[in-house]
Parts: structure tokens; sequence; C-alpha cells
């Protein structure tokens, strides 16, 4: 038996890994950081020849993380939850949501404060919107597999079934 496809979600999950072990291999996580981290105080100079364009950053600091742990923790939610939503809206669904999500975080982190230097890593952001949308779309419809199952806090599937 086939199971579900969800390529997307671990294609995303596989070159996350693999930018951070690269980073990590070479010991050049300051360097990555400040090249490819969203800025918001950046915005002002959007030519800058010294990083990424800004306009790029919020999709490039998803590769970044601060450490094994924290690449770990964002694969995992990523991974479990990402998976389900793909199942349900398909891989151009859930590619566009983790971009959707990533400039969505680099928003808040602008509006925040606009002349912040302070650097914003990590797809915590992103893969926040296949956590929202497995937890009030997927969630109370169905899971891979079409058990039934009520709505939850997060992305741990609930102890009980929904009766028929």
């Amino acid at each position: 038996m086939k199971g579900p496809q969800t390529g997307a979600v671990n294609a995303i999950a596989a070159v996350t890994a693999a930018a951070w072990a690269v980073v990590a291999l070479f010991g050049v996580q300051q360097q990555a950081w400040t090249a490819g981290a969203f800025i918001p105080a950046r915005i002002a100079e959007p030519f800058s020849l010294a990083a990424v364009p800004f306009w790029l950053t919020p999709l490039t600091a998803t590769l970044l993380h601060g450490g094994l742990i924290h690449l770990m923790l964002n694969l995992t939610m990523l991974v479990y939850c990402g998976r389900q939503v793909e199942v349900a809206v398909g891989r151009t669904g859930i590619v566009l949501l983790y971009v959707a999500g990533a400039y969505a975080a680099a928003l808040a982190q602008y509006l925040a404060d606009p002349s912040s230097t302070v650097a914003m890593i990590g797809a915590s952001g992103a893969k926040v919107s296949s956590r929202a949308t497995f937890m009030f779309w997927v969630t109370p419809v169905t899971m891979v597999g079409s058990k039934k199952v009520p709505p939850s806090s997060g992305c741990l599937p609930p102890a009980t079934k929904v009766p028929p």
C-alpha cells in the first residue's frame, strides 16, 4: 500500500537540514546569519551587496538555525504537521503556506521594530503556518488514514476518536 504523498514537506525538511549541516560543518554560522538572516533595518538599504537581497531574507532565514536543538524542534513540528497538511492541501498548497508563513513572520518582526538590527533566523514562522492549518482545518476534520478526531490544541493527536 502506498502512503500519502508528502514530497514537498520532505524536500523542505531535507533542504533545511542540509543547509544547517553545511553551515555547521564549515563553521560559518556568524557569516551565514549576517548574510542570510532577516534584519528589519536592512529594508532601508535594499541594494546592499553585503547580504542576500532583503526581499529574499525571509526565505533564507528559514534555512538558518541557532543550533541542532533549534533545527530538530522546527523540523519535528514541520514534518509532523506539514505532512498532514500537505495531504489536505497538496504540494503547491503546503509550499505556498510555508512561504506565506516565512513572510508573515518577517513582517511581524519588522512591525515590532523597523529599525531593529537583531537577526531573525529559523523556520518557526514558516512552520507555524502549517501548524495553524493543521490545528484549525486538518485536525477537526481528519488525520491521515481517515481517522476522525476531535479538535486539539496542537499537533499532538487526541487520545479519543469522535463518535460517528
